[in-house]
Protein backbone atom coordinates (compact mmCIF):
# COMPACT_ATOMS: atom_id res chain seq x y z
CA UNK A 1 0.00 0.00 0.00
CA UNK A 2 2.97 2.56 1.12
CA UNK A 3 2.57 5.60 2.62
CA UNK A 4 1.00 5.91 5.79
CA UNK A 5 -2.40 6.19 7.15
CA UNK A 6 -3.97 9.33 7.32
CA UNK A 7 -4.88 9.92 11.64
CA UNK A 8 -1.91 7.98 12.90
CA UNK A 9 0.97 9.38 14.80
CA UNK A 10 4.09 9.85 13.64
CA UNK A 11 7.44 9.78 15.93
CA UNK A 12 10.17 11.84 15.17
CA UNK A 13 13.64 11.67 17.52
CA UNK A 14 15.93 15.02 16.87
CA UNK A 15 19.19 14.90 18.79
CA UNK A 16 21.19 17.47 20.30
CA UNK A 17 21.97 19.85 19.25
CA UNK A 18 18.28 21.68 18.18
CA UNK A 19 18.52 22.66 14.53
CA UNK A 20 17.59 26.58 14.44
CA UNK A 21 14.03 25.27 12.76
CA UNK A 22 12.65 23.25 15.55
CA UNK A 23 13.71 26.52 17.84
CA UNK A 24 11.83 28.50 15.49
CA UNK A 25 8.87 25.75 15.56
CA UNK A 26 8.47 25.53 19.36
CA UNK A 27 8.72 29.27 19.40
CA UNK A 28 5.77 30.25 17.12
CA UNK A 29 4.16 27.59 19.33
CA UNK A 30 5.19 29.38 22.68
CA UNK A 31 3.87 32.40 20.88
CA UNK A 32 0.44 31.08 19.78
CA UNK A 33 -0.35 29.49 22.93
CA UNK A 34 -0.30 26.05 20.58
CA UNK A 35 2.42 24.57 23.41
CA UNK A 36 -0.12 24.17 26.11
CA UNK A 37 -1.07 20.63 25.38
CA UNK A 38 3.04 19.82 24.91
CA UNK A 39 4.46 17.79 27.53
CA UNK A 40 7.63 16.79 28.45
CA UNK A 41 8.48 12.90 29.58
CA UNK A 42 11.63 11.79 31.24
CA UNK A 43 13.42 14.42 29.14
CA UNK A 44 11.70 13.60 25.70
CA UNK A 45 9.11 16.34 24.80
CA UNK A 46 5.99 15.20 23.30
CA UNK A 47 4.43 17.71 21.26
CA UNK A 48 0.48 16.92 20.78
CA UNK A 49 -1.75 17.79 17.75
CA UNK A 50 -4.88 20.61 18.76
CA UNK A 51 -7.44 18.54 19.21
CA UNK A 52 -10.06 18.28 15.76
CA UNK A 53 -13.74 17.95 14.44
CA UNK A 54 -13.82 14.05 15.55
CA UNK A 55 -12.05 15.25 19.08
CA UNK A 56 -14.95 17.99 19.67
CA UNK A 57 -18.20 15.54 18.29
CA UNK A 58 -17.21 13.21 21.03
CA UNK A 59 -15.94 15.23 24.02
CA UNK A 60 -19.83 16.40 23.26
CA UNK A 61 -21.79 13.74 22.96
CA UNK A 62 -19.90 12.38 25.86
CA UNK A 63 -20.77 15.59 28.03
CA UNK A 64 -24.72 15.06 26.74
CA UNK A 65 -24.78 11.48 27.91
CA UNK A 66 -23.22 12.48 31.72
CA UNK A 67 -25.66 15.70 31.75
CA UNK A 68 -28.51 12.76 31.24
CA UNK A 69 -27.11 10.63 33.85
CA UNK A 70 -26.87 13.53 36.54
CA UNK A 71 -31.03 14.83 35.74
CA UNK A 72 -31.95 11.51 36.39
CA UNK A 73 -29.73 10.41 39.12
CA UNK A 74 -31.05 14.13 40.81
CA UNK A 75 -34.45 13.17 40.01
CA UNK A 76 -34.20 10.17 42.20
CA UNK A 77 -32.92 11.54 45.05
CA UNK A 78 -34.50 13.22 48.22
CA UNK A 79 -32.70 16.38 48.97
CA UNK A 80 -33.58 17.70 52.29
CA UNK A 81 -35.10 21.04 52.02
CA UNK A 82 -32.91 24.39 51.42
CA UNK A 83 -32.83 26.86 54.56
Amino acid sequence: MGGRAVGFPVRTLILDPVPAELRDLLDRRRRSGADRHDEVWQGVRHIVPAPGAAHSLIAQQLAILLDLGRQELADRIDWPPAD
